[in-house]
């Protein structure tokens, strides 16, 4: 009978551990997986924000971020996310900006954005295009002329200015 209540004993100690360890071990087993999908989708998550930076110029924002990371789980090749993102109005907008003011030094008004961003997306201007086109106007030819005469103008000023200080040191050093 001892050896009955010992076995018995033993029986209900591996019962009540064994569920333990069998609630840990199922625990674990979620953990893991759990945390195998959270680095998934964070390395999804990543993948997306390096194309979006790299296509659009600057980082997502969350809904943006959300909606291309769904489309990754859902199937979508990151290389084509990359082709979506340089086919969007977004790119074309952020193309416009940049180019027009790297030209003109500052961004276009609302109307001629558009009719660019326009002609970008109907694919008579080509993107890899844009900044040659638009060097081409009348508009960045008037400009880029009256910038060079300004410049002219400023450096002939900067010479006239050290010439004359350097007239006035020499008249302060001969008395």
């Amino acid at each position: 009978m001892h050896q009955q209540s010992v076995f018995t004993r033993q029986k209900s100690f591996f019962n009540r551990h064994g569920l333990l360890l069998g609630v840990l071990g199922l625990c674990a087993v979620l953990l893991f997986s759990t945390t195998g999908c959270v680095v998934q989708s964070w390395r999804r998550a990543e993948a997306v924000r390096e194309a979006y930076v790299d296509v659009i110029g600057k980082e997502p924002t969350v809904e943006q971020l959300n909606f291309w990371v769904k489309q990754v789980e859902d199937g979508m090749p990151i290389e084509e996310v990359r082709k979506e993102l340089y086919s969007s109005d977004e790119y074309y907008e952020q193309l416009v900006v940049t180019t027009f003011t790297d030209l003109y030094g500052h961004p276009p008004s609302e109307v001629v954005q558009k009719r660019l961003v326009d002609r970008l997306k109907s694919g008579a201007i080509k993107p890899n295009r844009l900044k040659a086109r638009l060097m081409k106007t009348a508009r960045y030819k008037n400009f880029a002329a009256h910038k060079q005469q300004t410049q002219s103008e400023t450096r002939k000023a900067r010479r006239a200015a050290k010439q004359a200080e350097a007239e006035k040191e020499k008249a302060a050093a001969n008395p």
